[in-house]
């Protein structure tokens, strides 16, 4: 199969793969179910608290240089805290945590299965993921 033959977009579907419920659940069946849901929760809630806890923590750091005479105001240094691009990472990496757990949160009440069936379109999204 050449390159143009692989990267058709035939390819894409998982129209032909026999068990699409490979692409959302966990490949290790001891954590699957609830286990898996809480854990997919748990880590975006983690990362979310992480994420609002950075400009507040260099918020309240910069109150108390400042208050030593030198140093940024809390509103500077809270902004101060999206020049890094490591912060813009950990800003992916947490809407990506949110958006697993929110697709787990689906997929165990069987919403979104049902849906993307009835519009066909349950290949794209677990490609997606």
């Amino acid at each position: 199969m050449g390159l143009r033959e692989h990267l058709a977009l035939s390819n894409t579907s998982l129209s032909n793969h026999r068990r699409p419920l490979d692409f959302y659940r966990s490949r290790f069946h001891f954590v699957s179910g609830s286990p898996y849901l809480l854990w997919r929760v748990f880590w975006a809630v983690y990362h979310s608290a992480w994420l609002v806890a950075g400009p507040v923590l260099a918020a309240k750091e910069a109150v108390y240089t400042q208050n030593e005479g030198d140093g940024d105001s809390a509103a500077e240094a809270a902004g101060k805290w999206f020049i890094y691009l490591s912060h813009w990472v950990y800003l992916v990496l947490t809407v990506e945590c949110v958006t697993e757990a929110t697709v787990v949160i689906m997929v165990k009440k069987g919403a979104l299965l049902r849906m993307l069936e009835a519009r066909g379109k349950l290949s794209l999204v677990l490609c997606f993921l």
